[in-house]
């Protein structure tokens, strides 16, 4: 028996409570799986955890740092080049950091040695149970149906918001340890007793299924470019890493810095920026928040004001390229900028991707940089959100999982393969 689960996101809650509560696994997800394992007499229990599972991006410690020893800061990035020699005896500052935001399985076994401001602190009462899995649902089986028990393993595939656990062997360790996985020859990649990687796909020919995360098909969201299969292609930093957290955590950070002058509540409002879905629609909920709260239109000016100029400042989104866009000829496009009436003139041919090069270009990134300086951001929005919805309705709008799906090679060199999740 299977069972997938993706994108439950565990955070450390420092930008924001977004955890599940354990009564979601133990009273529910446990006992529908115990139940159909039952009805099903089920041979063996595998359970999946696909991508997204413990959030290494949205944490307000990044913040604690400098931009450097960000996973997109100079630091971070000499990290993802030097991924094959990094070793458990000298941790990087990035590495450290993470370490930090995930936390560290303590000697003594119990939450209350665990630092609070951790994924682990957050989500001890889950994570407790992916790692008893096995004896939880034998003894719930066993007061059900006395017999014979099917083995129980719990297995992990790295998603694009726990990108990091797999470069660090660290937080690999650390990660195995507090979700109860199997790591052995079927699992991982590389040797189990040495040097070891999650893999990024889940291959089961006896039940038809082959699983990822997906993030591959997604340029916002994967740095590989067309590479979808390679452990290094996975590796590399996508653009949406820094929009998550210099943008989506920056709000909330900001705002937390300001709390003793704004209030409780406009923080509390901007930490829901996490729920926003999709991610794409970002800029659209920041405007409407700074229509319908004017009582709080100032502070949001000088929040998103901050924030916007700080991304725009970051050597990573300046240089940033993708094979999938025609980023390049945006940037080209930029150099003979007159002024704003020939971006506006320009604006009218690139979709959204192109507008994050063209902001971001000499001497456009120090355009909008004035902007900013001479306007509110409620009216750079509307400018930016004008040329953005001038998008809408086009190819582009497929979606990309979907498509991504149908090109899998396995279903269809495969036949015993009918299921791609």
């Amino acid at each position: 028996m299977l069972i997938v689960l993706s994108d439950l996101h565990f955070v450390d809650e420092t930008a924001g409570k977004h955890n599940l509560p354990p009564d979601a696994f133990e009273e529910v997800f446990l006992s529908d799986i115990v139940e159909l394992a039952v009805r099903k007499r089920a041979k063996e229990i595998t359970l999946l955890l696909l991508g997204d599972i413990p959030d290494l991006i949205r944490s307000a410690h990044w913040f604690d740092v400098p931009p450097a020893d960000r996973p997109w800061g100079e630091n971070g990035l000499a990290d993802v080049r030097n991924w094959r020699t990094l070793t458990t005896a000298n941790t990087t500052p990035t590495e450290r950091l993470c370490l930090r935001i995930l936390g560290q399985m303590p000697a003594s076994g119990r939450k209350e040695d665990v630092p609070k401001d951790t994924i682990l602190y957050r989500n001890w009462e889950i994570l407790a149970l992916f790692r008893n899995l096995e004896a939880e649902i034998h003894q719930r089986m066993a007061a059900i149906q006395p017999g014979t028990l099917p083995p129980v393993r719990v297995l992990y595939i790295p998603g694009n918001h726990d990108r990091l656990i797999n470069l660090y062997p660290s937080l690999r360790e650390e990660w195995r340890k507090m979700a109860g996985l199997t790591v052995d020859t079927t699992t991982v990649t590389g040797n189990p007793q040495g040097q070891w990687w999650y893999r990024y796909d889940y291959q089961d020919e006896v039940s038809g299924v082959y699983g990822r995360h997906g993030h591959q098909f997604d340029l916002w969201n994967y740095g590989g470019g067309h590479d979808t299969t390679s452990l290094e292609a996975h590796l590399q930093v996508p653009i949406g890493d820094v929009i998550a957290t210099e943008f989506a955590v920056g709000l909330v950070w900001q705002a937390q810095q300001m709390e003793h002058r704004i209030g409780h509540s406009l923080v509390e409002r901007l930490e829901d920026i996490d729920n926003v879905r999709p991610m794409g629609r970002l800029l659209e909920w920041l405007y409407y928040e700074i229509e319908q709260n004017k009582r709080h239109r100032k502070a949001m000016d000088e929040i998103t004001d901050a924030v916007v100029k700080n991304i725009l400042n970051t050597p990573f989104v300046q240089h940033w390229r993708t094979p999938l866009t025609n980023l390049d000829e945006g940037l080209r496009a930029t150099r003979g900028l007159r002024g704003l009436g020939d971006l506006v003139e320009r604006l009218n041919t690139p979709g959204p991707d192109e507008f994050v090069r063209l902001a971001t270009a000499v001497p456009l990134r120090w355009l909008f940089g004035k902007m900013l300086d001479f306007t509110d951001t409620n009216t750079l929005l509307q400018f930016v959100l004008f040329f953005m919805g001038s998008q809408s309705g086009s190819d582009d709008d497929a979606d990309p999982y979907l498509q991504g799906a149908f090109r899998e090679h396995i279903w269809q060199n495969n036949p015993n393969y009918h299921f791609v999740l």
